[in-house]
């Protein structure tokens, strides 16, 4: 219970520092939520959920180094929370590292592939060309279908404009095989 409540106070901290303007209100805001969400962290050590909290606070005071600690140990403590490596592939992806955002994806989509738009929408908005996207996605027929399917609805591809961002028939081609 004083976990819970740890982290919900966290999180009013960072809501609070979110809603202001004052660069000296939100830095204080964000390190009273990391010290909520680590007095949470200690009351019970074995939930993945408030190191993720305490990650994105930590982001938004530019320490890099313990967010991603953070994140890991997320992971760590909950290896079947598709949610956890979503949140490493973005924070990797935002730091400018794609290849370690695309195994983190890898890994999300693995356990829940209903994740699919959310990381395609992800590394679209940074790179929007198909073999940076193809790289997230796992060699499997059903996954490669649905990519194709999120190019079309996207409107990323049309089969009568062959510019589209370098995807061609022959490479949707590939995602469907059976074509």
């Amino acid at each position: 219970g004083n976990a819970e409540h740890m982290a919900s106070m966290g999180d009013l901290m960072a809501k609070n520092a979110a809603a202001t303007n004052n660069p000296a209100e939100m830095v204080k805001f964000y390190s009273a939520s990391i010290t909520y969400y680590d007095d949470a962290i200690d009351a019970c050590p074995v939930r993945g959920y408030y190191y993720t909290k305490k990650a994105f606070s930590l982001m938004r005071l530019d320490k890099s180094k313990e967010a991603e600690e953070a994140f890991k140990k997320a992971v760590y403590l909950s290896p079947m929370d598709a949610s956890n490596y979503l949140n490493l592939g973005t924070f990797y992806l935002e730091q400018g590292d794609p290849d370690k955002a695309y195994q983190e994806y890898k890994e999300a989509l693995r356990i829940d592939e209903n994740y699919l738009v959310t990381v395609l929408d992800a590394i679209w908005r940074v790179s929007p060309y198909h073999d940076s996207i193809s790289q997230a996605v796992p060699e499997t027929a059903d996954l490669r279908r649905s990519f194709a399917t999120y190019l079309f609805k996207k409107g990323l591809y049309d089969a009568t404009d062959k510019r589209n961002y370098g995807i061609n028939l022959e490479i949707l081609k590939y995602f469907f095989y059976m074509i």
